[in-house]
C-alpha cells in the first residue's frame, strides 16, 4: 500500500512538472495579464511594389465624367452595380499606365499616398473625384514547422502574423513559439526579424502586420530535430544492415557452388 501511494505521488509530481513544461513552451502570450491596457504601437502601412496588381476605381457624383478613367468598368444592368475586371500591374520600373493620366510611378507609395495623388490629378478633370484602390494579389509564404506550409494569396493587405499562422493551420506542438523568423524586402534590401509568440511584445513589433511577399519560417523544436535525426540514423542503420546481410547471403550462396 505504501509503495502504491509513493507511486501515485510520483506520478502526480511528474504530471505537474509536465504541465508546467507545457505551459512554459507551448502557451501563447504568457504575460498578457501584465499587458492589459498597454497601447498597441505596431504600425500598419503596406507599400506598393513591383508586380503588385492594383484595382483602381474612379467615381464621382456625375459618373459619366469618370468613364474615361475607368476603361475596364462595366455596368451590371440587372443589379445596378458597377464592376471593373482589369487591374493595373506594377511593372519592373515601378509604374502603371493609367487612362488619360499616362504613366505613374507608384512603387514605394502606400495606398493612401497613391489615392491622394490620383485625387489631386483627377481634380483637373472631375469635380470631387473619389478613388478606391485595392491590392489584388497580396501574398505571403509560410514554411517550416507549420501544419499547412505554402504560398497564400489574400484579398486584403491588412493581415497580421497571427492571422497568417492561423490560415496555415496554427503551430504544431513541435514548433518553437519563441523563434519564428520573418524575412522581408525593404527598399531592395533583405531584412529579417525574430518573433516570440510566448509574450505580448509581438503586438508592438514592426513585424506584427505583414508586408507584400513576406516569408515566415517556423523553427522546429529541439525535440523535433532530435527525432528527425534519430529517424534518419535508424533508417540509415537499417539500410546498412540490410546491405551487409544481402552481401553475406550472396557470398554464402556463391560459396555453395565451389
Amino acid at each position: 500500500m505504501r509503495k502504491f501511494i509513493i507511486f501515485l505521488s510520483s506520478a502526480a509530481l511528474l504530471l505537474g512538472m509536465n504541465s508546467c513544461y507545457l505551459r512554459k513552451n507551448l502557451v501563447y502570450f504568457q504575460d498578457i495579464d501584465q499587458k492589459n491596457g498597454t497601447p498597441m504601437t505596431a504600425s500598419y502601412e503596406t507599400v506598393i511594389r513591383k508586380d503588385d496588381d492594383l484595382r483602381i476605381m474612379v467615381t464621382a457624383t456625375d459618373k459619366t465624367v469618370t468613364q474615361p478613367f475607368n476603361l475596364s468598368l462595366s455596368e451590371n444592368v440587372s443589379t445596378g452595380t458597377s464592376q471593373y475586371t482589369i487591374s493595373y500591374t506594377v511593372d519592373q520600373n515601378g509604374e502603371i499606365d493609367f487612362p488619360v493620366l499616362g504613366t505613374i510611378k507608384v512603387e514605394g507609395l502606400t495606398r493612401a499616398q497613391l489615392k491622394e495623388y490620383l485625387i489631386e490629378r483627377l481634380s483637373e478633370y472631375i469635380k470631387d473625384p473619389m478613388v478606391i484602390i485595392k491590392f489584388e494579389n497580396f501574398k505571403f509564404t509560410i514554411l517550416g514547422e507549420i501544419k499547412s506550409p505554402g504560398n497564400y494569396t489574400i484579398p486584403t493587405e491588412h493581415t497580421t502574423i497571427l492571422q497568417a499562422i492561423a490560415m496555415a493551420g496554427d503551430l504544431p506542438l513541435t514548433a518553437k513559439r519563441n523563434d519564428i523568423l520573418l524575412i522581408r524586402e525593404v527598399d531592395g534590401k533583405l531584412t529579417s526579424g525574430r518573433i516570440n509568440l510566448k509574450n505580448c511584445d509581438i503586438f508592438s513589433s514592426e513585424y506584427y502586420y505583414l508586408q507584400q511577399n513576406d516569408l515566415i519560417y517556423v523553427t522546429p523544436s529541439a525535440n523535433k530535430v532530435f527525432m528527425e535525426n534519430l529517424s534518419a540514423y535508424t533508417t540509415g542503420l537499417g539500410l546498412i544492415t540490410s546491405t551487409i546481410t544481402a552481401i553475406a547471403l550472396i557470398m554464402n550462396f556463391a560459396g555453395g557452388f565451389k
